[in-house]
């Protein structure tokens, strides 16, 4: 199976941000994984920087490692009840 991510690689050519091009292959119903390894492959990014455009694009945090941070810190108030 081939992917077809012509859509998104013109979207990058036109300037448009990695999140952007996330959210439009949301909106695209393209499912998680999909949208992980479009983003990787149009932007050449690595696992770690696809999750944080992803990160960033959902709006959960304003970065990986805050995104982490604030995880372990809700799984260790959980653990410590």
């Amino acid at each position: 199976m081939t992917d077809d991510f012509s859509k998104y690689e013109a979207m990058k050519h036109a300037g448009v941000v990695a999140e952007q091009v996330y959210l439009q292959a949301v909106r695209d119903n393209n499912d998680p994984i999909t949208r992980i390894r479009l983003i990787r492959s149009v932007f050449s990014l690595s696992a770690r920087e696809a999750k944080e455009v992803t990160i960033r694009a959902e709006g959960e945090s304003e970065s990986l490692d805050k995104y982490q941070e604030e995880l372990a810190k809700k799984l260790s108030e959980k653990t410590d009840c």
